[in-house]
């Protein structure tokens, strides 16, 4: 599918539907950094899909082949994401709030993580990360998300409602909890945004963004199964 954007201002839009159309945004304007500091950075990081899930991309009814599209025609396109963004959102604050997930998220801040388990996970055999001898930068696998291959890290977030709407798309059944005080392995917290030291993109704007989105936790490798409950249970 190639896209051709009558105005660059444009482009950064359509970047947006990231993973699965979910409401990451694109980065803020930063005078030290940008997503091109990304690029060298990371080498192969925006190669073909441009920081996109191309395939949920399409499924935003960008028409097929080489177009022009001029920011007017942009607009229905970034209103319907919104949208849909904004709906999975508020079902999942719904869902979060009936299964009394909000205030267990108030009470114990920090002490529980929540994850949309991906096709094939069996949480009775614990969560592995797709490549756990990998050295993967945090940051680069907050920005690349499903598109990271090999990755060391295991994405969460803080945010039962995030799990729920944005992930799950509504389905409880999908979704599990998880015990930090059980899980051994190394627990990286950047929902704040904040990433350590010396990861070399811890100053990139959409990496910030996106971790403040989602409301991210990475845990390093592998969560036991005695750190997981389903929480439609």
């Amino acid at each position: 599918m190639a896209i051709r954007l009558a105005d660059d201002s444009a482009a950064g839009l359509v970047n947006s539907a990231k993973e699965g159309g979910d409401s990451r945004s694109d980065a803020s304007s930063d005078p030290s950094t940008s997503d091109q500091d990304v690029a060298n950075s990371f080498p192969g990081a925006f190669a073909d899909k441009k920081d996109c899930d191309c395939d949920k991309v399409s499924q935003l009814a960008i028409p097929q082949g080489p177009v022009d599209v001029g920011p007017a025609g942009l607009e229905p396109l970034v209103a319907g994401h919104k949208t849909r963004v904004d709906s999975l959102k508020a079902l999942g604050e719904r869902l979060a709030k009936d299964l009394g997930l909000t205030k267990d998220d108030e009470e114990d801040a920090g002490k529980f993580v929540y994850r949309a388990l991906a096709p094939g996970e069996d949480p009775s055999v614990g969560l592995f990360a797709r490549d756990r001898m990998a050295n993967v930068f945090p940051s680069k696998h907050v920005m690349l998300g499903t598109n990271m291959q090999s990755s060391n890290w295991i994405s969460t977030t803080k945010s039962p409602a995030v799990a729920i709407g944005k992930y799950a798309k509504g389905d409880v059944s999908n979704v599990v909890r998880i015990d930090l005080s059980k899980v051994k392995t190394r627990v990286v917290d950047v929902s704040n945004g904040e990433f350590p030291k010396d990861d070399p993109g811890r100053n990139f704007p959409s990496a910030k963004n996106f971790a403040r989105a989602d409301q991210e936790v990475l845990i390093d490798g592998h969560v036991p199964a005695q750190a997981i409950s389903r929480i439609g249970e």
